[in-house]
């Protein structure tokens, strides 16, 4: 009898779904104008396996949806997890989540993928069309950079993954962006007339994004070309005093001296509300952050409540029933559902 000499299946790693997503990139960027349908098609997918990649970066289980079987996967004979579960894994399991502007970019270009799956055809493509397609992917890009340059640099350092020649392909996409700006210029010169302040855009790189301040040093912005959200904080560098610009992502250093700030420090060093031996029972920060899930992130800053991780800011804070944390979220039913720093006391009225 003979012996089964078939090899066995290499077990996948997190470079193969990363060179997968660069493949998907490439022929994302390739067929923009002549084939927008697929272009939709596989930029998305990119997206999605890059996901998958930091959730396999933790462990190959995060990656299935359920009844996670080692053989199976080996084979590819499972079921992946949805992008709301991917986004649910991140957050909870991880400890990672997904900033809101990546997520709600990411399942925009979700559900556009969809619809050019059921119901798009190639011959409805005409310009508009595809300045749209460009535009957007132009702006997932730029999200998904961030990610792996900022909150996941740590997994994606060492990784096959070439942002700078991926960045090359996406040439096309950028004179659309261009024909764009060009055709707002009477738009943005009324802006600047009438005292309006116009900055670079972070993703498309024109400047075309109208800075609004929301609160002292604390701004936000949106593009005219692309509409990508932006929203930072300036404040004096503790190191040299020169403009320090925070844009969450859990610290921030200073472009003239190289000082770097933990979220630790700068909300030690923000925070306007002062701790005395009178007040030390009544002071509501650092809270935590309903929005981005920061932990101590949320200080008092120019009458308001600010969280330095995502830079968002409220009127008010709470404090929630059951932990007895300060919160800037919903808290009204927080004794029995808790907040998010804990999870209530639900399941001891379940147990």
């Amino acid at each position: 009898m003979k012996a089964n000499l078939r090899k066995p299946a290499q077990f996948p790693t997190v470079d193969d779904l990363i060179g997968n997503a660069t493949d998907f990139l490439k022929s994302a960027t390739a067929d923009l104008s002549a084939r927008p349908k697929h272009s939709v098609i596989a930029f998305y997918t990119a997206i999605e396996l890059i996901v998958k990649a930091r959730l396999m970066a933790e462990h190959w289980t995060l990656v299935v949806s359920k009844n996670a079987e080692r053989g199976q996967f080996a084979k590819g004979d499972f079921v992946s997890v949805t992008f709301d579960e991917a986004c649910a894994r991140l957050q909870n399991v991880i400890g990672s989540p997904l900033p809101d502007n990546a997520k709600a970019i990411f399942n925009s270009l979700r559900k556009h993928r969809n619809k050019m799956v059921h119901f798009y055809h190639e011959g409805e493509a005409d310009k508009n069309a595809l300045e749209s397609i460009a535009l957007e992917q132009l702006l997932g890009w730029r999200a998904l950079v961030s990610l792996i340059e900022n909150q996941w640099q740590g997994i994606f350092a060492n990784m096959a993954f070439d942002i700078t020649a991926i960045d090359q392909d996406f040439a096309e996409h950028r004179l659309y962006a261009k024909a764009k700006f060009e055709s707002l210029a009477e738009r943005l010169a009324e802006i600047a007339d009438a005292g309006g302040v116009l900055v670079d855009c972070h993703s498309c790189t024109f400047k075309a994004a109208e800075r609004r301040e929301e609160l002292a040093a604390v701004f936000s912005s949106r593009c005219l070309v692309c509409n990508a959200c932006r929203r930072w904080m300036v404040t004096p560098c503790p190191s040299c005093s020169v403009d320090l610009t925070n844009e969450g992502d859990d610290g921030a250093a200073c472009k003239s001296c190289d000082a770097a700030f933990t979220m630790e420090e700068l909300v030690e060093h923000l925070n306007q509300e002062i701790i005395t031996k009178d007040n030390y029972f009544d002071v509501m920060t650092p809270a935590n952050c309903a929005n981005c899930e920061g932990y101590h992130t949320v200080i008092s800053w120019d009458g308001s409540y600010v969280c330095l991780n995502c830079i968002e800011h409220s009127d008010e804070i709470g404090v929630c029933g059951w932990c007895g944390e300060g919160n800037n979220g919903e808290l009204e039913a927080s004794f029995v559902y808790g907040c998010s720093a804990c999870d209530g006391n639900v399941k001891l009225m379940n147990e």
